[in-house]
């Protein structure tokens, strides 16, 4: 126990405030009613609004307050721990707010502590067992409290020996989890007390930065006993941890007691850094110019940066978007003035030619702080290059800044910085029988100071309309923190050509005892309703089952309803008779609503395994034999052992030659291209994916999250997703930002990858038209158009065969917009040419 009476003995020898006198007033009342902390699970905790990384009252002596988007604990030694005995773990915490992984303890050797989505319960407990991939050491998530603004005490054993996990709050065992079975009873059951990559040891930091407070941390090489765990719980810690942080040094906050030198450090996070605020000089054309001020139309396609300073040159001639009708096209208006413009507002009439208008969506530019870029440089062996890592990543050109991302609707800035570019973000929709044509709209800028000017705007509508049905299946998977109202939601998904999973309405069923069955679908009849038959997504996940349900062979505790899944890579056969019969009824459910066509049901996630891959062929099997109409989904490139399963590969490898051979076998190629969606990469990265996909005959992208983050939007300051390995992404599956109310607000990358999806469509139309009039003169002019305008926008796109090396072999696309905007225009031009009688 440590001595609290020193505390008070120095107390009586400062000078203190009177607040000063308060906190240790609130301290010693901690003290004195710690018992009835523990009884109540932290009831008497008091919330405190701290700096990052102070001292403040703990619950046995003094504890220490991070904010870890600004300040955070690391041990730079990265000395291993040893967890061949076993593992014990103890922290007591107080948490201001929660996000779904909010990082208490990362990277103890691979022990990590993070906090689960929900407020009232749920925690991660995860290691590195087999030397393989993490796997949960604690899985109970209903044991756990953890509610915002109390302290609880928590504490975790794995036993190696055993493959036992045991979870313990305030003392009292409340869980525990067989790792082992779970696993498939592999015979090395270790815990890996190294860490990844370059990775330190942190307190309050990881892929999610915990805001809140902590109080003595204890980490054991050994198995701790009940009692030892209620003694830790009193503030008595048993001898022998490996690291032990007490925080009662407010000069040494990171001190090590255990006589082991893991001493912390204070690490700046990753709000903390100062972000400058970059551009560059633009030579430009103008849409209207005076002294002090100068106004100019961009392309979606490029990104506007804050202090990008225009250089014009003349008033513009061009059009400042081109689209064919039934189709989304979008523009910027930048303004940059030499003084500060307050209230700056801009008013736009509706686009018109003759009687026809064209009515535009303005949306005001917000930039979010990226003040560490994407580490997307890879290693140059070809066995550490990775199926996101291709190889054009290496090539990177960001710098740490403010970048243009979020798109919330509204026309005013409250102030337009002097010397920087503000930029409006025009959007227009055409109307399928819009006449072609050029169409003009008058613009007008007002702002404080009698700033009040007028100017034209131009749009072109080409004489040609995109289909109505578009030929691509796009999803995303969206869980977190979804406003109350869907219908926006899915009006937005329906803009951008994305379906989502899952559905907010659920299918609820029930295994009875007999194992028959009792299905209601009245919720998810109402939300299909008005996803598809509304507004008209293409893609529906099984519901019930939904997108990553099916686990890896060597995860054989993974239940459904209930229901053991698999063991050691093999369905079990009650579950083959449930979900069998499950798979008949919700089956017939969908055909008779008109649903069948757009579903599909996903197999193991990106299997590695000879085990994983029998389990996807006797899931494929399962499928066919109970629900011949739905198709089979694999996110995995076509493969060996593999063949027959799937009937829509999701490709992380371009391997060309299995590629022709799955579309000449009648299957579908679709695309998770997550690394092509980063705040700080140049908009092409995915702008050329329409290229990409009409090359390649990709006819879906998937989105592994669209609202990545929700769970605490002061995190979407900065937008970032951290891998195990300790790399950094800005922006990963974060293509939806929310508003204040958590409903949709666009990203510009989102925008991109819409016109992306439109991109695919003229080189459909093109083709159809081909095939049609193959001997019209212009046939063959367009035959030659389309493979070069695609073999220039992406020369190469393709990984080795296993045989050959393991990696991308060779990447590369354009990074130059206007070139794709010029291959654009050739299209809409050989379309119109080629439709003309």
């Amino acid at each position: 126990m440590r001595n609290h009476c020193r505390v008070h003995t120095m107390v009586l020898s400062l000078y203190m405030s009177m607040l000063q006198w308060f906190c240790i007033l609130i301290y010693i009342a901690r003290f004195l009613t710690m018992k009835k902390i523990l009884l109540c699970a932290g009831a008497c905790a008091l919330a405190f609004n701290m700096a990052a990384a102070e001292s403040i009252p703990g619950v046995h002596g003094n504890a220490v307050s991070i904010d870890g988007r600004k300040t955070y604990l690391a041990d730079p030694s990265r000395k291993p721990f040893d967890y061949s005995k076993g593992c014990t773990v103890s922290v007591f915490f107080r948490a201001r707010e929660w996000a779904q992984k909010s990082a208490i303890i990362s990277n103890a050797g691979s022990f990590s502590f993070s906090k689960r989505l929900k407020q009232n319960r749920g925690f991660y407990v995860t290691g590195n067992v087999n030397n393989k991939r993490d796997a949960a050491l604690i899985w109970s998530p209903e044991k756990f409290p953890g509610f915002p603004n109390k302290w609880y005490h928590m504490a975790f054993t794995y036993d190696p020996v055993k493959g036992l996990g045991q979870g313990f709050v305030n003392g009292k065992k409340v869980a525990e989890y067989n790792t082992a079975a779970a696993l498939g009873n592999p015979k090395n059951l270790a815990l890996r007390g190294t860490m990844t990559g370059n990775t330190e040891f942190m307190l309050g930091s990881g892929s999610v930065p915990y805001n809140g407070d902590l109080d003595e941390v204890y980490i054991y090489g050994r198995v701790l006993t009940a009692e030892e765990i209620k003694s830790l719980a009193y503030g008595k810690a048993p001898a022998g941890a490996q690291a032990a942080y007490t925080f009662d040094d407010p000069d040494h906050i990171g001190k090590d007691s255990s006589g082991n030198d893991r001493h912390l450090v204070i690490r700046k996070g990753f709000l903390a850094v100062d972000v400058p605020r970059t551009g560059s000089v633009i030579t430009t054309d103008y849409l209207y110019k005076q002294p002090g001020l100068t106004v100019w139309s961009r392309p979606a396609s490029e990104k506007n940066m804050p202090a990008d300073t225009p250089k014009a040159q003349k008033t513009e001639s061009e059009v400042s978007a081109q689209l064919a009708a039934n189709e989304y096209e979008s523009f910027q208006i930048a303004v940059s003035p030499d003084k500060a413009l307050k209230n700056l507002k801009l008013e736009l009439s509706d686009f018109t030619l003759q009687n026809e208008k064209i009515q535009p969506r303005i949306f005001t530019v917000k930039y979010v702080a990226i003040p560490e870029v994407s580490q997307t440089v890879i290693k140059k062996k070809t066995t550490d290059i990775f199926g996101e890592a291709a190889t054009s990543f290496d090539i990177v050109t960001a710098k740490p800044g403010y970048y243009l991302d979020v798109l919330p609707e509204g026309n005013t800035f409250k102030v337009a910085p002097a010397k920087e570019s503000s930029a409006f973000w025009i959007t227009v929709k055409s109307a399928k029988d819009q006449k072609p044509g050029i169409y003009t709209a008058t613009a007008k800028l007002t702002a404080d100071d009698n700033l009040n000017i007028t100017f034209p705007v131009t749009i072109q509508v080409w004489d040609f309309a995109l289909p109505e049905e578009k030929h691509t299946h796009n999803s995303g998977v969206a869980r977190d923190s979804l406003g109350k109202d869907t219908e926006a939601f899915y009006k937005n998904l329906a803009e951008h050509y994305v379906s989502v999973t899952p559905l907010r309405g659920k299918v609820h069923v029930t295994v009875n005892s007999d194992d028959s069955l009792t299905v209601d679908t009245a919720e998810f009849d109402r939300e299909a309703a008005l996803a598809i038959d509304k507004y008209c997504l293409n893609v529906l996940y099984f519901p019930g089952w939904d997108f990553y349900n099916m686990p890896k062979a060597k995860v054989s505790g993974a239940t459904w309803k209930g229901v053991q899944i698999q063991h050691n890579g093999h369905l079990t056969e009650r579950f083959k008779k449930v979900f069998g019969s499950y798979l008949q009824i919700m089956s017939k459910h969908l055909a008779a609503k008109g649903y069948l066509k757009y579903t599909r049901i996903t197999l193991v996630d990106e299997p590695w395994t000879a085990k994983d891959f029998n389990l996807c062929q006797e899931f494929a099997k399962l499928v066919r034999q109970n629900a011949p109409g739905v198709k089979v989904m694999l996110t995995k490139w076509p493969q060996p052992g593999l063949f027959g399963a799937p009937d829509i590969w999701c490709l992380g490898f371009f391997q060309h030659q299995r590629m022709k051979e799955a579309l000449k076998r009648g299957e579908s190629l679709e695309f998770y291209p997550n690394w092509h969606v980063f705040i700080d990469r140049p908009l092409m990265d995915s702008r050329m994916l329409g290229f990409l996909m009409w090359k390649y005959q990709i006819t879906g992208i998937l989105f592994w999250k669209l609202n990545h983050g929700w769970s605490n939007k002061k995190n979407l300051e900065s937008p970032r997703f951290v891998y195990p390995d300790g790399r950094v992404v800005c922006g990963s599956g974060l293509l939806i930002y929310p508003d204040e109310k958590n409903n949709p607000v666009s990203s510009i990358r989102w925008e991109m990858m819409r016109d992306a999806f439109e991109d695919f469509e003229y080189f459909y139309l093109l083709d159809q038209l081909i095939k049609q009039r193959p001997d019209a003169p212009a046939a063959q002019d367009a035959v030659k158009l389309i493979k070069t305008a695609c073999d220039t926008i992406v020369p190469q796109y393709e990984a080795y065969l296993e045989s050959e090396g393991y990696g991308w072999k060779q990447t590369k696309w354009e990074f130059d917009a206007a070139k794709l905007r010029k291959f654009r225009s050739q299209l809409a031009g050989m379309i119109e040419k080629l439709q003309a009688k």
